[in-house]
Parts: C-alpha cells; sequence; structure tokens
C-alpha cells in the first residue's frame, strides 16, 4: 500500500514561499579549470525552489537526485561550478512541477600548486570558489543567470602608521646624527615598519551566457589588490620578501576594493556594461580587537565610467 504523500496536501496557513530547500549537499572530488590548470574541487551545495500557496511543503528527495544525477554526468570531468549550478537549477524545475523558480548556490576549496617568490619551492595554496545560479519559468520558457566568486587570503599594512613612524624616525635621525635637515629620500628606499593584518577579499560577478569568467583571473584581481599575498610554506628568504612587498605597497581596505574594481575594468573589457559585481574585503586588525571592512556592489559599466571620469589628468 502506498504511503500518503502529505507534501501534496493543502497547508494549515495558505501562503506561497519563495525559498525552501536543502542546504549542505556534498558531492565527492571532482576537478575545475583555473587557467590552465586542472584542480581538485570538494564542492558543496545549497538548493532551493519556490512554493506554492496550496502545497504543504516541497519533494525533498527530488531536490537531493536532482544535485546527484547532474553530478554524475560530470564525473572524473573538468567543470565551471557555475554551469553545474545552472544544470541543477534548470533540473530542480524539471522534477518539481509546481515551482517557477529554482535557486543553487555552490563552495568548493581549489587547492592550486604555486612558487614561493624567493626561494621557489612549490606550495600549494587553497582558494574559496563560489557559485550561484537561478532560473526562472517564465511563460513556458526558463531563463537561467549565473554568477561566479572567490574568497582569498592576503596580507594589507597600514599606511597610516606607516607615515607616522616615517616621520618620528626622520626627527630621530637627525637627532642621532646631529644634523638639522635629513634628506627625506633616504627613508624612501628604506623599509619602514607599520601594523599588517591577515585580510580576507571576496569577489562576486555575474557569468553572462557566452562569456569566459576565467576564476584564476578572478583570484589575480583579488590577490593583487591586496599589499602582498600569503603562501602556506615559506622559508626565510620568501617571509623577508612577503614583509618587504607588503609595506612597500601599504594599503586600506578601502584601497583594496578600489584596486579590485580596477582590476576588474581592465581584466574584463569584453563583458557587457550591466554585469553585476560585488567586491568585499576584510582584515583582521593586529593592534585593534575590532576588523576593518569595506564593501561595494555595481555594474561594470557603473565601475568603468567612474573610474574614467574621475581619474582623467
Amino acid at each position: 500500500m502506498p504511503l500518503p504523500d502529505i507534501h501534496r496536501t493543502r497547508p494549515a496557513v495558505a501562503m506561497p514561499l519563495r525559498k525552501v530547500g536543502i542546504k549542505g549537499i556534498r558531492m565527492p572530488i571532482s576537478f575545475t579549470r583555473l587557467g590552465s590548470k586542472r584542480v581538485l574541487l570538494v564542492p558543496s551545495f545549497d538548493v532551493f525552489i519556490d512554493l506554492p500557496p496550496d502545497r504543504k511543503g516541497i519533494d525533498a528527495s527530488r531536490s537531493y537526485e536532482a544535485v546527484a544525477d547532474v553530478f554524475s554526468m560530470f564525473a572524473k570531468r573538468t567543470y565551471r561550478l557555475e554551469d553545474l549550478c545552472a544544470l541543477i537549477a534548470n533540473e530542480l524545475l524539471n522534477r518539481h512541477e509546481y515551482a517557477t523558480r529554482a535557486e543553487v548556490k555552490a563552495r568548493a576549496e581549489a587547492v592550486v600548486e604555486r612558487t614561493t617568490p624567493k626561494s621557489s619551492i612549490s606550495t600549494f595554496e587553497p582558494y574559496k570558489v563560489y557559485a550561484k545560479a537561478v532560473s526562472r519559468l517564465i511563460e513556458g520558457s526558463v531563463h537561467t543567470y549565473r554568477m561566479v566568486g572567490v574568497k582569498v587570503v592576503g596580507v594589507t599594512a597600514c599606511p597610516c602608521v606607516m607615515e607616522g613612524i616615517k616621520e618620528l624616525s626622520k626627527t630621530e635621525l637627525a637627532e642621532a646624527l646631529g644634523i638639522h635637515g635629513l634628506d627625506p629620500k633616504l627613508l624612501d628606499v628604506l623599509p619602514i615598519a607599520t601594523h599588517m593584518q591577515r585580510s580576507e577579499g571576496f569577489l562576486l560577478m555575474d557569468s553572462p551566457e557566452g562569456y569566459d569568467v576565467d576564476v584564476s583571473k578572478l583570484i589575480d584581481i583579488v590577490e593583487g589588490a591586496m599589499s602582498a599575498p600569503t603562501y602556506e610554506l615559506l622559508k626565510r628568504v620568501d617571509e623577508v620578501e612577503i614583509v618587504l612587498r607588503a609595506v612597500s605597497n601599504a594599503r586600506f581596505v578601502e584601497d583594496s576594493i578600489r584596486f579590485m574594481a580596477k582590476g576588474l575594468v581592465e581584466t574584463f573589457k569584453e563583458l557587457p556594461d550591466e554585469t553585476k559585481v560585488l567586491l568585499a574585503q576584510r582584515s583582521e586588525e593586529s593592534i585593534h580587537k575590532h576588523d576593518m571592512v569595506a564593501i561595494r556592489k555595481a555594474t561594470l559599466g557603473g565601475l568603468r565610467r567612474e573610474l574614467f571620469s574621475l581619474n582623467e589628468e
């Protein structure tokens, strides 16, 4: 005897719900491509559909099966995470005939082989990769949009404290040398101390149909917007190099956001103006108990116009 399907019954309080689903569906190791490199991923998915007012619940097993079945199609193959999310979103609409909207979010850790800056030793660096797809059923046709993003850990060095120490050093050096004036260029060639922070940069953007948004380029943009990168493995010569690079490239979190925006505009010249982007930077302060955060939402077209008009000579 078949069991009763309570999900199909009318709820005690009839009202529609925009997002109902499952969070944290983990799938086996798979592969994506970062530039020319094929790297491992262990992805996790959150999947949602909308629910009409006359239905008590969703068929949750169908949602899990949609993820597992689409994922199995890509076993041992290389894929882009945002494309996989789009296929799962479309499959959710196929399996939930009562749904008109499906949303899929994915997150994974990609481990990339890199080379240390001075000792040239191989090291394996983790980067967080994110993707999202939303499919809508509109007048019998499915419309899907995709997003892709990264989170990168680096270093930021405070320019404010650095300038204060530089001014103090001018006075102390002049007194120690017994001279009245000190050539300011002397301190420009010396590394000046400041406080540094482990910093996380986050970049999320649309991945329009027909365009290639290379995740490795997003990583380079975010990493390059900070004072210096970080590495899992560093010899002493590498540690010195990273610190020197950071203090010679001191940046606030606000600077990192602006350099991210500049990198996006310069890297993705072919993407349409309406491409949406989200930029965020968080620095874990070393001499404060709080953190510093900067966030910017925009379109590529808006960033292009701002950077052109505000930075004209």
